[in-house]
């Protein structure tokens, strides 16, 4: 679906292609990135094979897309 693709995106984006004042923030803000990356990978194929529903999945990925964006928002703003 296109709420995975995008969440996929975002943070696979997020892992290679960020960069911020601080080279902390920076490798922080990457390696939540791959984290996220990776457990949305794992949720979308366990939905894949086992549960075949579209609307969960789109809630699922959602879910996931908030709190990775609250993730990388709160670590941006602690440097500041």
């Amino acid at each position: 679906t296109s709420m995975a693709f995008l969440f996929s995106s975002i943070t696979l984006g997020s892992t290679f292609g960020v960069h911020f004042q601080s080279s902390r923030i920076t490798t922080n803000i990457r390696t939540v990135s791959g984290l996220f990356f990776i457990i949305g990978m794992i949720i979308l194929m366990i939905f894949k094979f086992f549960f075949q529903s579209i609307p969960s999945l789109i809630i699922i990925s959602g879910i996931l897309s908030l709190i990775y964006l609250l993730i990388i928002y709160s670590i941006n703003k602690s440097d500041q």
